[in-house]
């Protein structure tokens, strides 16, 4: 994660920031992100300026996870929609275009002709 979004944070000021959170905490029980989520959401608001690049990245990993809990949901309601005829490789490319529908959507594709076409009559 640290090389993909480089250039989304300050390396200097985040590992600052860590080392400052190590410090902080230590004695504590740290054991989840929600326990990480408490701590910044318990802070002060003039504390949390102290934190920003740590706060980044917290932000980052949330929307990481809610993305992937979102595919989880969608890849089992298709699996057991279909369950009976679909092969894993149908599955994998099926959920790869509901994952990107943003962009799929807008493509000109064979099968929105299709579907078009089948829609009306």
């Amino acid at each position: 994660m640290k090389d993909f979004y480089r250039d989304d944070f300050n390396e200097e000021a985040l590992t600052t920031q860590l080392e400052t959170y190590q410090v902080i905490v230590q004695g504590k029980e740290v054991k989840t992100i929600t326990d990480i989520v408490m701590f910044f959401r318990d802070l002060l608001p003039e504390s949390r300026l102290f934190f920003t690049e740590v706060m980044r990245v917290l932000r980052h990993v949330l929307v990481m996870s809610a993305t992937s809990e979102r595919s989880f949901s969608a890849l089992r309601r298709q699996k057991t929609y279909i369950w009976t005829s679909m092969t894993q490789e149908r599955l994998t490319h099926l959920m790869t275009l509901h994952m990107h529908r943003c962009v799929t959507d807008a493509m000109d594709l064979l099968a929105n002709e299709f579907a078009v076409r089948m829609n009306q009559g």
